[in-house]
């Protein structure tokens, strides 16, 4: 009985094969909405987003992100990578998540909700602009140079379907290296 039981748990698993290379398959399900695991290579960083709503575009000449749409244009869900070059600003000097948050909640239109989390390495700024509502997650590169950041963006009336995504991107947003 053991044996069927897992031989039936087994094939219940969607795998997928490229080039000789077998992966369980990284959709799931959250609240309804089906979600697929989106990896930037080259910085090394991860999110879900919502495979049904949002298309993937082609991405970036440099790889540092990819661009998500939805089919009518409206919500669009970018992820990137930046290394930094000089201090927030040009001023000289790495700057901290602090110096980067700080600068970025200036410049932020409107914001509504913003949370720090130095020690953690990470922010969110989010807000209503336009008649939008972005939500932005921030976090430090573990090697210290540089900033992995998303941004969701969609428009106000489209809370009640798109604020319980924002939550599931930005607790799937993580550095892998």
């Amino acid at each position: 009985m053991v044996r069927i039981v897992a031989v039936l748990a087994m094939l219940s698993v969607p795998v997928v094969s490229y080039a000789g290379v077998f992966a369980v398959d990284s959709r799931f399900t959250s609240g309804g909405v089906v979600y697929e695991r989106y990896t930037n290579e080259r910085f090394g960083f991860q999110l879900d987003y919502p495979v049904d709503v949002l298309r993937p575009q082609p991405p970036s000449e440099t790889g540092d992100g990819r661009t998500f749409l939805s089919d009518d244009g409206v919500v669009q869900l970018l992820a990137w990578g930046a290394n930094l070059v000089s201090g927030v600003d040009g001023e000289p000097g790495t700057p901290t998540v602090r110096d980067w948050y700080e600068a970025e909640l200036a410049a932020a239109a409107s914001p509504t909700y913003f949370v720090l989390r130095e020690n953690e390495g990470w922010f969110v700024i989010s807000g209503v602009a336009d008649g939008d509502i972005y939500y932005r997650k921030s976090i430090a590169a573990p090697d210290g140079c540089g900033f992995l950041t998303f941004v969701l963006r969609y428009p106000a009336s489209r809370a009640d379907t798109f604020d319980p995504v924002a939550t599931v991107v930005s607790h799937s947003f993580a550095c892998e290296r």
